[in-house]
């Protein structure tokens, strides 16, 4: 069983408005810091929670990424994934893409205090109360709609440089017959 823990640090000194200052947000899993994984998304420099913002968002991702690396849920899910000893990165930020945002409101948001402790049995717990294939009905159908949208997007470019060419052309002809 994985444990992640966060805790805030501050110093000792007083700012001038006579609050202490905060030297720093430390998130661990297992006792090793927590990779941030801003290659996927980078919301924030900082981890955070508390509250619904980019440093939460980061911490979700960051949790949700280490959780999936080795969770047995997703086995469950997944049958091709069943005694796979190395676990491939797409599935793991694919899981992690479909869970963080909710892991962030349900879990990190709502914490009040300072510091703080998540096992990977309460995320396990937590992600079975889920209606997974509902979830990855609307990830697949928000997957189908981006790709839409892409070629739709490359169509209209495309339309738009064939036009702009035949108006260089045509401008050209035209420059071409002033000329002569």
């Amino acid at each position: 069983m994985k444990v992640y823990r966060g805790k805030r640090v501050y110093k000792l000194k007083l700012a001038e408005d006579g609050a202490l200052q905060l030297k720093g947000r430390f998130v661990t899993v297992d006792g090793k810091p927590l990779k941030p994984r801003r290659n996927i998304r980078n919301h924030s420099e900082e981890y955070e929670w508390g509250y619904e913002g980019s440093g939460p968002s980061q911490l979700a991702l960051a949790v949700m990424y280490d959780y999936f690396e080795t969770a047995k849920i997703v086995e469950e899910w997944d049958e091709t994934l069943k005694n796979s000893p190395i676990r491939d990165k797409q599935t793991v930020k694919k899981y992690t893409r479909l869970f963080y945002h909710e892991f962030k409101r349900d879990f990190l948001a709502e914490i009040r205090s300072e510091s703080w402790e998540i096992t990977s049995e309460q995320i396990d717990n937590w992600l079975r109360s889920k209606d997974l294939p509902e979830l990855l009905h609307a990830d697949a159908m928000e997957t189908i709609q981006r790709q839409k949208d892409a070629r739709l997007g490359a169509a209209i470019w495309k339309m738009m440089k064939r036009k702009r060419n035949k108006e260089l052309r045509v401008e050209n002809i035209a420059i071409n017959q002033e000329r002569e």
